[in-house]
């Protein structure tokens, strides 16, 4: 793929995910509390706008842990040893993204 920010080495989990942020031949380490492949996207698009307004990529990564999910979107609850997902998925295509 033929891209100018790319992820590498993704590490989802249920309260996080990780990954390496490739940019001009650098590696970003990169660690937020969103969860889910789609939000590394996101975070990427997210990285490359910010980048194309001037701003410096470590001053955007640096920024990125202290985002957390929209209510209603992959809230994670921990209850009698369960664990619930809750999002409002309301397409077949979200629900798939969720699970």
């Amino acid at each position: 793929m033929n891209a100018t920010f790319k992820a590498e080495n993704i590490v989802e989990a249920m309260d996080s995910t990780s990954f390496d942020c490739k940019y001009l031949g650098k590696i970003y380490p990169v660690q937020t509390q969103l969860i889910g492949r789609f939000n590394v996207y996101n975070i990427l698009a997210a990285i490359s706008c910010c980048s194309g307004l001037g701003m410096d990529i470590n001053d955007i990564i640096t920024t990125l842990p202290s985002f957390g999910n929209l209510n209603g979107r992959q809230h994670v609850i921990y209850h009698n040893e369960r664990t619930y997902v809750i999002d409002f998925a309301h397409t077949p295509n979200a629900l798939e993204q969720v699970l």
